[in-house]
């Protein structure tokens, strides 16, 4: 496995410290960017470098961590936790040389409703949960977000022809102008008020 290159499907960690929020949403946000995308695996317990030639990661070595610094129940924890709605994940853990090495593996969303990190940082790195959200998604070996313009989109209600056809009649019978000509009309039939213009000249001694 050394020499392996990761791809949009493949990413090799060297460890997730699940005792930090900051690393507890890393992760959320690794597994719910493969979640949008067309799934994959995380693997942990490898580290990587830059392969100059092609500017793309690979492993390096192989390294076993801790045992208890990747448990699976803790990840399927944040997952659910951290992740909205709660993707379907399988974590394994491979004992070797006193430590450990993982995998999770990630399923492709089948609909077209994203995964959420529920949590993101604010101005000064704090996590903000319930009120503001992400949406990553893995291009090639990235993670990307997705713009604000694409989600508002996204949460936009889908319309027929129809409908759409009946919003752009409303739109061009409804006008500010003529809603208030609507409203002017028995007024002026009650108070006798007419359109025809009046003038009054008054004639002032030089």
């Amino acid at each position: 496995i050394v020499g392996a290159y990761e791809t949009e499907y493949v990413d090799f960690k060297g460890q997730y410290r699940l005792v930090e929020a900051a690393e507890k949403w890393e992760l959320a946000k690794d597994i719910a960017a493969f979640a949008n995308s067309g799934g994959g695996i995380i693997a942990v317990g490898f580290t990587t470098r830059i392969d100059e030639d092609r500017a793309e990661e690979c492993v390096e070595a192989v390294r076993p961590i801790p045992p208890d610094l990747f448990l699976p129940k803790q990840v399927h924890d944040i997952a659910q936790q951290w992740v909205y709605p709660p993707p379907l994940i399988k974590v394994v853990r491979y004992m070797r040389d006193q430590g450990a090495l993982g995998t999770i593996e990630i399923t492709p969303r089948t609909s077209d409703e994203p995964y959420l990190v529920t949590r993101m940082p604010d101005a000064t790195g704090r996590l903000v949960a319930q009120i503001a959200f992400g949406w990553p998604v893995r291009t090639g070996t990235q993670t990307m977000w997705t713009p604000v313009g694409q989600v508002h989109r996204h949460l936009q209600p889908v319309k027929t022809t129809a409908e759409r056809a009946s919003h752009v009649e409303s739109a061009e019978e409804s006008t500010p102008s003529r809603d208030a000509s609507g409203l002017l009309d028995p007024l002026e039939l009650e108070m006798g008020w007419s359109e025809r213009a009046v003038v009054y000249l008054v004639a002032t001694p030089p």
